[in-house]
């Protein structure tokens, strides 16, 4: 079977993870043509007309979370360290 060409394609699925209003209704992952890859976040909502859309943002899988709150760790220097700081 010949490989899936992944690039500029993404999936979602339910979030069932979601426990507010705030939260997405659908969660996933994205990656661009430049094979970069993205989760994805999507909310259901209605327009003033009544109409029915689904919003989403993206954030790129490299950006990693910064700690919360006192969860800093102390980095501990190497034994190997050859900088003079």
């Amino acid at each position: 079977m010949a490989e899936q060409n992944k690039l500029n394609r993404g999936v979602l699925f339910t979030n069932k993870k979601k426990e507010k209003d705030t939260h997405p209704d659908y969660t996933g992952s994205f990656t661009d043509a430049s094979g970069n890859e993205f989760w994805v976040s999507a909310w259901i909502n209605k327009s003033k007309a009544g109409e029915t859309y689904m919003s989403f943002n993206t954030k790129s899988k490299d950006d990693a979370p910064a700690p919360k709150k006192g969860e800093w760790k102390t980095l501990k220097k190497e034994e190997n360290d050859d900088l003079p700081f």
